[in-house]
């Protein structure tokens, strides 16, 4: 028989509270930290004269500290002892019968170790409408008092909370271990991503130097364009800042860890000693480099007597793509980028020579 069912394909947004029911539950968290949620229909009424059942079990020295009764469409707000805010939907807790003992929240809201939750808000929902007439009051250790607009919704189908939150730590290891660590000594935690790129050659610039490639000229110089876009602080963003720097034809280098981190860094120490939620002094703020060009661009080359290109911190395809085409041979060792090369950029060599470089 022929197929009787039509299968269309759908650009239609996914979402996942399509797929469970709002269905009553219990949530439980025990004081050593562990959380699960238990089906309402689990538990009966008790009638007179009963002796009563067991509602829940944990582990030894451990006891039931918080009690919610929600649904699975409910939203569960943490607050850490840090100031940090956690959420999840009922339907990503972790289930379990009256007996069964839990996950630790620790595990589940990837927590930093010396850190802890310190208190939880149940939540019928996170909709602009009610973000927008409700508040959550802060009082810290010291007694100030904070009142803030709730959280805004991340929405599921484009970016899901797990996924941000392994994004925010990406983006905050690039300017505490990665290619921006010159904002680590800033004086707000940074979180962002560094890049950079060449540009096409102008056509007076291939007239004048001749072009190896639409973005390298004849002897090897070219246009970088380094870039920075972050966020700081980055656990509660209140600034966000892009940093574009593009040089001139040059044979160095100019990455968007260096120059755009270091323009970001000063830019976070002034913000930190300007607005009045830090209002802070300053003995040394930070400070952009200058950026001197130290070699100049050759005219075009004779056939004879090619310039070596730079080819430092390039790829080995890109690398062998600018030697050969200067009329020049190429051998290599090695994976990655190349860290090394004899002889070396800049130096005039006859046709046909042999360039070696060394990839890491």
């Amino acid at each position: 028989d022929e197929r009787r069912t039509e299968i269309k394909y759908s650009s239609e947004e996914f979402n996942p509270e399509d797929f469970y029911p709002n269905s009553p539950v219990i949530i439980t968290i025990s004081h050593m930290g562990y959380i699960k949620r238990t089906p309402l229909s689990e538990f009966r009424e008790q009638a007179r004269g009963g002796v009563g059942s067991r509602g829940t079990r944990t582990r030894d020295q451990d006891f039931t500290q918080d009690i919610y009764p929600a649904t699975l469409h409910n939203t569960m707000l943490f607050f850490t002892r840090k100031g940090k805010c956690f959420w999840l939907k009922g339907y990503e807790l972790p289930e379990g019968n009256k007996d069964s003992k839990g996950r630790a929240i620790q595990n589940m809201l990837n927590i930093e170790p010396d850190d802890q939750v310190q208190s939880i808000l149940r939540l019928r929902g996170l909709d602009d409408d009610f973000v927008r007439s409700h508040y959550v009051v802060f009082c810290t250790k010291n007694g100030t008092v904070k009142k803030k607009l709730g959280p805004s919704v991340l929405n599921a189908s484009i970016c899901s909370r797990a996924t941000a939150d392994t994004l925010l730590r990406a983006m905050k290891a690039v300017t505490s271990e990665g290619t921006a660590t010159r904002l680590k000594g800033a004086k707000l935690q940074v979180a962002g991503k560094t890049g950079t790129s060449r540009q096409v050659l102008t056509q007076e610039e291939i007239d004048r130097y001749g072009m190896s490639t639409p973005y390298v000229t004849k002897d090897g110089s070219y246009h970088n364009l380094a870039t920075f876009v972050g966020f700081f602080p980055a656990d509660a963003p209140k600034y966000s800042a892009i940093i574009c720097l593009k040089s001139g034809l040059i044979r160095g280098s100019l990455y968007g860890g260096v120059l755009p981190a270091a323009a970001i860094r000063e830019i976070v120490d002034k913000i930190y000693a300007l607005d009045e939620e830090w209002n802070q002094p300053l003995e040394r703020a930070g400070s952009v480099p200058v950026m001197t060009m130290d070699r100049k661009v050759e005219n075009k080359n004779t056939e004879g007597n090619p310039t070596v290109p730079d080819v430092t911190g390039l790829g080995l395809m890109d690398a062998l793509y600018l030697i050969e085409n200067n009329g020049l041979k190429c051998s290599y060792s090695g994976t990655g980028h190349v860290t090394s090369q004899s002889p070396k950029g800049g130096e005039r060599t006859a046709s046909g020579t042999t360039v070696n470089i060394v990839l890491r």
